[in-house]
């Protein structure tokens, strides 16, 4: 698992303004993005370790490599692990 995954960026330390969504719309153009099964699988990673809103998201995508999966099995999130549930039913 890549180190980015391991310790998510604070948007504020960094300076980086994507690392936060500023906007509904562009919230929910990360979490479509998430969910993309065509989404480049390194985008995966970063927007499951920068905007932790998108972790259900990237878990339920097919797409999803098995690091980042048992990345996100171990968060102890609700969301995701539903998310993790339902990829095997």
């Amino acid at each position: 698992m890549p180190a980015a995954a391991e310790q998510p960026l604070n948007a504020g330390a960094s300076g980086n303004p994507s690392a936060v969504p500023d906007s509904d719309a562009a919230s929910a153009d990360l979490l479509t993005e998430a969910a993309d099964p065509q989404t480049p699988l390194a985008r995966l990673q970063e927007l499951a370790a920068n905007h932790p809103h998108t972790r259900p998201a990237v878990a339920a995508n097919p797409s999803t490599y098995p690091g980042l999966l048992t990345w996100l099995g171990q968060l102890d999130d609700p969301a995701v692990d539903q998310a993790l549930r339902q990829r095997s039913q």
